[in-house]
């Protein structure tokens, strides 16, 4: 264990392109995270799932991304800030629902 080095970070790559290949191949997991992230108050959570879910090209995703926009221009625009594991920064909430929006839900260039 002492010899070992390296950032935890450098595992996210390979880590964001096995999860996303489960989004992709079970359609029952990304239905299941659609309803997560609709009930779920984690930024984080929000973030990330949407994320993952992008590339399975569920409308559902493309909807709960405008239904979320707007919930978070409703109460005033504050910031959702959260660690966005698909670029190793904290990023807030809403850029990544541009984000996946304006790229009309296509996936990051490494997957």
């Amino acid at each position: 264990m002492s010899r070992m080095s390296g950032s935890i970070w450098d595992l996210t790559p390979s880590f964001v392109r096995r999860v996303s290949r489960r989004f992709l191949t079970d359609l029952d997991v990304s239905k299941q995270d659609i309803l997560t992230i609709r009930r779920s108050s984690s930024p984080v959570e929000k973030e990330n799932l949407s994320q993952f879910l992008a590339d399975t090209d569920l409308v559902e995703v493309q909807e709960w991304c405008r239904e979320e926009l707007q919930r978070i221009y409703t109460d005033g625009g504050v910031a959702h800030l959260s660690f966005d594991v698909f670029q190793g920064r904290i990023r807030p909430l809403r850029h990544v629902l541009l984000d996946l929006l304006e790229w009309n839900l296509i996936a990051p260039d490494f997957l």
